[in-house]
């Protein structure tokens, strides 16, 4: 998660940030965050409330990345993901993402390294 400073900055000041909030019955359950840049997606975030994941919501937000992709041309896709997030991994590559760089000590406050992943479309 990102501090309120930063993530009001994304949100206000990106030009290429875009996000999407996921609801149910009324109430933000989730929220999708995508840098727009060229011919490229980049996935910033996906949040689920921690009580509905394993639910299928995150895979709903990766198969809308993809539907919106296809109308602005998308190529390809990509993201970071934490080393020891292997479920989110997992989810990834069932959707056809691959690794194709690893970043030593990308979450500095927590000293966690990344995984960065792509998708070719």
């Amino acid at each position: 998660p990102w501090i309120y400073d930063l993530f009001f900055s994304e949100l206000t000041r990106n030009r290429y940030a875009r996000y999407f909030v996921m609801e149910k019955n009324n109430e933000v359950i989730g929220y999708l965050g995508l840098w727009h840049k060229g011919s490229s997606f980049h996935i910033t975030n996906i949040a689920i409330a921690e009580n509905l994941r394993r639910k299928g919501y995150g895979e709903n937000f990766l198969k809308f990345i993809e539907k919106i992709a296809a109308t602005h041309r998308i190529k390809k896709i990509s993201l970071e993901v934490r080393k020891s997030n292997c479920i989110a991994q997992d989810m990834y590559r069932k959707y056809g993402y691959k690794v194709i760089k690893f970043l030593k000590n990308y979450y500095q406050e927590e000293k966690e390294d990344a995984l960065v992943m792509e998708k070719k479309l």
